[in-house]
Order: C-alpha cells, then structure tokens, then sequence
C-alpha cells in the first residue's frame, strides 16, 4: 500500500506527507533553525512553528488515526518545495517517533543539540517564565524528577529538565527507526557563530539548493536573566556532569563535530569548574 493511500484524504485536504521535521532538541534553537529555513524559496513550513500532533494524546486515535487535521496546518505543496515543522518534544515523546514512522517511514528529522546542562537550565528558565515552574533549579533537578514518572503526563512534558538531556539514547532510539541518512545532526552553537553553513548543511539534507547570498543570525527565544535570587550552584552542575557524562562520551561517537566546548566536556577533562560552569548559566541566553 502506498504512503498516499494509507494516509488518505478528504476534500480540500493535501493528502501528500510532510517531508521533514525539526524534531528537537528542546532550547536548542530549534525556533531560530525554523525562522532560517522560513527564509528558504525552496522550503515550505507549518503556519504555526510547533503543531504537536504526533505527541497529541488527546485528540488522536492513534489505533487509526486520520492526518487531514495535521495536513491542515500546512500550505498546499508547490512545484519544487519541501514541506516540514518544528516541534521538539517528538525526539523525546514516547511513541512519537513510531508514530512519525508509520506516517512516513521516508521522513526527514533534524536535530540540534546542545550542551544538556545548559539545556536543562534554559528549559527551567522558561518553565519559570510561563508560571508552571515553583520549585528551585536545585530543587527540580532533584526530588523533582519524581513528577516525570507518567511519562504522558503533564510532568514528563513540562518538567523533564533532566531526562531530555540523554541524547544518545533519544537518538539511538530514532536510528531504530529511521534509516541514519534520514536524521541530520547539527552543533547548535553555529546558529549564532555560522549560520550560513547551518543554512547549507540543512539545504543539502534536504536536497535543496544553498541559499544566495549571506545568512544572518537569528535569536529567536532569547533568554532573559530571571528576576529573583534562583540560580544554578555549582553542585548542581556537578550534579548534572555526572549524570549527563557517559551519555555524552557515547554521543560524541556519533556526531561528526565536536562536543569539546560543552561543559558537560569541559568539566569532565577539568578545563572548567563547576562554579564557573553556574556562574555562566545564569547570563541572559537563548
């Protein structure tokens, strides 16, 4: 059976599949890379940057589900266009990638990854801006981990500063799934250093034309310093170091650039401390 018929397709509904998705990491600039591929002639994108339809628990029957409602949030595809999204929670949403896979098992995933600590920190930081987060930083890296147990509850999606952070295994999960020429992996350090070559690498995995001309950066979702006296302390980044640190030896086997400058690295081969580590997350960044 092919893709077309086994999707399906009602009136006024493009029935043709979306070709890739940015599928994580979250706060790894994800809504940067979207507003850079927006920019792309060639590249189509979802009305609204996150559609959360392969983690929806809600509103699909996953034992038959019907994608028109997901098709909608799309522009009917042009001649020489590809079509995609940005929802990061779907490298880490239980079930999401088999679902992703039985919706099109040619689909494209892009991935930009960060260091975890500073991801775990930015991830608190917005969790504290849209009101959800009480608890310290200290405090969520700790006993609050004890709220991601369901893992299709509402703590393992807002409050799993932690669990995300094991991209190796997130990602050894996807290649159980996915051919590895269909998962593209990108150092989310050059959306602000090098995004013209972010742009191309992203181009050609997509089978696009390189952008004309010059790229500029895009801070998209720039973290702002919280108010309040909250912060990381250093024991907690040793905390995280530790945690994060084998998963991160495994990751670097993978990649083909180098995860040297992440602290998770740093402090693992002694070239940062800790408290110098915290002393840094804390300065307003993405």
């Amino acid at each position: 059976m092919s893709w077309r018929r086994l999707i399906g397709s009602e009136a006024g509904v493009e029935s043709a599949p979306v070709d890739f998705l940015i599928a994580g990491v979250q706060k790894g600039g994800t809504f940067s890379l979207y507003r850079l591929l927006e920019r792309h002639p060639q590249v189509s994108l979802s009305k609204t940057k996150e559609v959360h339809f392969f983690d929806d628990e809600v509103n699909v029957d996953w034992s038959s589900p019907s994608y028109n409602r997901y098709h909608r949030n799309f522009p009917h595809r042009s001649e020489g266009k590809v079509r995609g999204e940005a929802t990061p929670i779907y490298i880490y949403w239980p079930g999401a990638l088999e679902r992703i896979r039985a919706y099109n098992p040619n689909i494209k995933l892009v991935l930009l990854l960060r260091d975890p600590i500073e991801r775990a920190y930015s991830a608190w930081c917005h969790q504290r801006r849209k009101g959800r987060e009480t608890l310290s930083f200290s405090a969520a890296i700790r006993e609050g981990r004890e709220r991601v147990t369901d893992t299709k509850g509402f703590g393992n999606r807002h409050f799993s500063y932690v669990e995300r952070g094991f991209y190796e295994a997130q990602l050894r999960h996807a290649l159980d799934l996915l051919p590895a020429a269909n998962v593209l992996l990108l150092d989310s350090r050059k959306l602000s250093r090098d995004p013209g070559s972010l742009v191309v690498q992203a181009a050609r995995f997509l089978g696009l034309d390189a952008p004309n001309g010059s790229v500029e950066p895009i801070h998209a979702n720039r973290r702002a310093a919280l108010e309040g006296s909250d912060s990381a302390e250093a024991d907690d980044v040793a905390l995280l170091a530790d945690l994060f640190a084998g998963d991160v030896a495994a990751l670097a086997k993978r990649v083909d650039f180098s995860l040297e400058h992440w602290p998770v690295s740093r402090l693992a081969k002694g070239a940062a401390s800790a408290g110098e580590v915290a002393l840094r997350l804390v300065k307003p960044g993405i």
